[in-house]
């Protein structure tokens, strides 16, 4: 595979992104932590300059290193960075996968070991029925643990819907810092104080089942789903000219896809089949490969952009 996606294995079904090999039956946490290759350390090393042929210590800087093989993962970090260890960062899982309320299914690392992440499945979801047509959603929590500076460990609710596999992250408690866990690396890591939001999870994903039955009911002509689109990807009016026409690419590829995507037979004409549209295409086809998609879909732009899109339909769906 290319570094993007370093190593990662999976157990059930093929994951969305369709990456890393499949192990067989139910995994410990400590189990899939070797299958996926997380099965590392990582280090502060003191940085060194050369001064009259001494080795001096550059005071409070330090590089972030793997132990197997001295990789880098992040180029300054200070004396109060502290590490989250893989092995730490699975074990947070394992009560929970005991008693029967998360099944551990996708782990691995990217972007060189800069990103790893595991994802459970809260063995629960729900189904949105109109007219007999029914979609289903099933949901998940992502657990990300970057060993980078700037980036903090994060639990995040992620539901994901079947009929194509798209995903989408989301704070447990949007628009509350106390329910969104994040927690910088300047704080020790305390599993309980991660367990304590837990509970928060069930309320999120009702929230979502709420909000998509509500986008399912909501009307959307192709000439509403234009506006949307163009909403989700603006023009601006300070960018060069070559980026207003990603810009105006991108909406069209949206429009193209309105009714071409999978599971767009479901709800058509609706605002669920229209955001789904833009969840649709950032998971599986724009960028330079589904490995780059994985990466952006889980830490970069198009997370973003995918709860963006998800405000702005509720907020039309409201209005209408």
């Amino acid at each position: 595979m290319a570094h993007q996606v370093e190593t990662m294995a999976y157990t059930g079904q093929k994951p969305w992104h369709g990456l890393g090999y499949e192990i067989k039956g139910k995994p410990t946490p400590d189990e899939l932590l070797v299958k996926a290759g997380l099965d590392w350390t990582v280090s502060k090393q003191p940085v060194f300059f050369n001064h009259s042929g001494q080795k001096q210590i550059v005071k409070d800087s330090y590089v972030l290193v793997r132990d197997t093989d001295g990789q880098v993962l992040s180029r300054h970090v200070t004396d109060h960075y502290k590490p989250v260890q893989n092995s730490e960062a699975l074990e947070f899982f394992s009560d929970f996968v005991k008693h029967g309320k998360l099944t551990m299914e996708t782990a691995g690392s990217l972007s060189n070991g800069q990103f790893v992440f595991a994802l459970a499945s809260l063995n629960k979801g729900f189904t949105v029925s109109v007219r007999g047509k029914k979609d289903e959603v099933e949901g998940y929590l992502l657990f990300s643990n970057p060993h980078k500076a700037g980036n903090s460990v994060q639990l995040m609710f992620t539901p994901i819907r079947v009929v194509c596999n798209n995903t989408l992250t989301l704070a447990l408690n949007q628009g509350s810092s106390a329910g969104h866990f994040v927690m910088p690396h300047s704080r020790k890591w305390d599993p309980e104080i991660a367990k304590n939001v837990l509970g928060l999870v069930e309320d999120r994903l009702d929230d979502f089942e709420m909000h998509a039955r509500m986008l399912a009911k909501t009307k959307c002509t192709d000439e509403q789903a234009l506006a949307y689109f163009q909403q989700v990807w603006p023009k601006r009016a300070s960018a060069a000219a070559n980026d207003n026409d990603e810009a105006s690419r991108t909406v069209k590829m949206a429009q193209e896809l309105l009714h071409a995507q999978p599971g767009a037979n479901l709800f058509p004409g609706t605002m669920w089949n229209t955001f789904n549209t833009v969840t649709y295409m950032l998971d599986h086809v724009t960028g330079r490969s589904q490995e780059s998609r994985v990466v952006t879909s889980l830490f970069g732009y198009n997370a973003e952009i995918k709860r963006r899109a998800l405000n702005l339909a509720v907020d039309a769906a409201r209005a209408a």
